[in-house]
C-alpha cells in the first residue's frame, strides 16, 4: 500500500523521458528521492594512496512546493569518507539538514553546508581532514537501463532514471594530519532519481563500479531479496 501510494503523488520513472543537459544533472523535485555519488582514488608523488566518497541525498516529504523558507519539503543528507591506504585509517562524516536560506541544495552545483560538488569540482572540510579537488570528466555520461530507465522490480514506476560519468580525472589536494598532500586520481559520478522504494520482498542492495585498465568501466548493482537469493533485476552496465 505505502509503494502504490508513493507512485500516486510523486513522478515516477517511466519510459520515454527526455534527458536534457545540463539540466538533468541537478534536482528533480517531483521525485521523493535523489542521490548524487563521487567516488574516487587518489594517489600522492610518494605513492601513498587514497580513497574518497562524496555523496548527497535529497528527500522529498511532500510532493507539494516548499510553504516558507523553514518548511522540511526537502531534507538534504551526506556522507563524507576519506580512506587513507597507508595509515590504515577510515575517516567518516555525516550530517543533515533542509534546504532551509541556502543550506543545501541541487541547482548548477550540490551542496550541504560546506561541503559542495559540481560538473568540474569538489571540495569538504572536517575536523580531520579537508579535500579540494578540479574534476575533468573524459567520457560523456552514461544513461542506465532501457529506454531510460533502470527497472528495480516488476511493473511501470517501479525504476529510476539513473545517469554516471564513469571515468573522471581528479587533481587536487588533501590537508590530513596538518599537511597538504597533493595527489590525482580517477573518480566515478553517479546521479540517480526516482520514487518507487524496495519492494517488501526486496531488503537491500550492493553497488560496484570498476575503471578497468583497457578504458572501459563497469557498473554492477545486486537487489538482495528477503529469503537470501538474487532479485532477477540486478542488472549492470
Amino acid at each position: 500500500m505505502k509503494t502504490l501510494a508513493l507512485l500516486a503523488i510523486f513522478a515516477t520513472a517511466r519510459p520515454g523521458y527526455q534527458f536534457e543537459f545540463p539540466r538533468d544533472h541537478w534536482s528533480h523535485p517531483e521525485f521523493k528521492t535523489e542521490w548524487w555519488y563521487w567516488t574516487g582514488n587518489l594517489r600522492a608523488a610518494d605513492g601513498r594512496r587514497f580513497g574518497f566518497e562524496l555523496t548527497f541525498f535529497r528527500q522529498a516529504s511532500s510532493p507539494e512546493a516548499a510553504r516558507g523558507v523553514w518548511d522540511p519539503r526537502d531534507l538534504y543528507l551526506a556522507h563524507l569518507t576519506l580512506s587513507d591506504v597507508q595509515g590504515a585509517k577510515f575517516h567518516r562524516y555525516e550530517r543533515i539538514n533542509r534546504a532551509g536560506p541556502g543550506l543545501a541544495g541541487a541547482n548548477g552545483r550540490v551542496w550541504n553546508g560546506n561541503w559542495e560538488a559540481g560538473l568540474d569540482f569538489l571540495r569538504a572540510v572536517t575536523p580531520e581532514f579537508r579535500i579540494g579537488l578540479k574534476l575533468r570528466a573524459v567520457k560523456p555520461p552514461v544513461i542506465h537501463g532501457a529506454n531510460g530507465i533502470s527497472q528495480k522490480a516488476e511493473g511501470e514506476g517501479r525504476a529510476s532514471h539513473y545517469v554516471s560519468f564513469t571515468r573522471i580525472e581528479a587533481s587536487g589536494e588533501i590537508e590530513l594530519g596538518g599537511r597538504a598532500i597533493p595527489v590525482t586520481g580517477t573518480a566515478w559520478m553517479d546521479h540517480e532519481f526516482f520514487t518507487h522504494q524496495l519492494e517488501p520482498d526486496q531488503v537491500g542492495w550492493d553497488w560496484m563500479s570498476i575503471q578497468l585498465d583497457d578504458g572501459s568501466d563497469l557498473m554492477l548493482f545486486r537487489l538482495r531479496r528477503r529469503d537470501g537469493t538474487v532479485d532477477r533485476y540486478s542488472a549492470g552496465t
